[in-house]
């Protein structure tokens, strides 16, 4: 009954300290900016091309590439939110990946995160986009809504191959997005 009793207070004491740790941090973060209809101070001086660059690669093609310096051209999707909050991160897929819209008679309220394909095949076409801040993080802000970027739509994004810790597949790091009129 002794041995149960210290193991218990040994995790009561580990999870409060987890409790304090995580007040201490949260406590710590600056707060964030969650729009994505606000102005674009936060994002680089002339961020948004207003001419399509040339010579723009696939998603795919662009994940074989062996040169650090990229221009990609896609499509935001690859999941029902492509976007993260408060982050300045978005997912693109190639624009060969099918999207729901493609299939006659599909209803799929979000066309863009290409369900009806195989999971493996979205992953194989789908880069992550990322804005990041002098200090190497990304800009403490979602992208959604700058400029007309929303699920769906065409965007070319001009940047460098960023390193891929997790290997998850190809992260690109804008300099610039053009993003394409419907």
């Amino acid at each position: 009954m002794v041995k149960r009793k210290v193991w218990f207070a040994g995790k009561l004491w580990s999870l409060s300290g987890m409790i304090v740790l995580l007040a201490v941090v949260g406590c710590q973060r600056s707060p964030t900016p969650q729009g994505g209809q606000g102005a674009s101070a936060d994002l680089p001086a002339n961020f948004f091309l207003a001419a399509e660059p040339p010579a723009a690669l696939g998603v795919r093609a662009a994940k074989s590439a062996s040169n650090k310096e990229l221009v990609v051209r896609g499509r935001i999707g690859g999941r029902r939110d492509p976007f993260v909050a408060g982050a300045a991160i978005f997912l693109m897929t190639d624009k060969s990946l099918p999207t729901c819209s493609d299939r006659h008679g599909d209803g799929c309220p979000t066309p863009w995160d290409s369900c009806c394909e195989p999971p493996e095949e979205v992953r194989a076409a789908t880069a992550t986009v990322q804005v990041l801040a002098p200090d190497g993080r990304p800009l403490p802000t979602s992208l959604r809504g700058r400029n007309g970027l929303e699920p769906g739509v065409e965007v070319v994004v001009v940047g460098t191959k960023a390193p891929d810790e997790d290997h998850s597949g190809l992260v690109i790091s804008a300099r610039a997005i053009y993003v394409a009129k419907p």
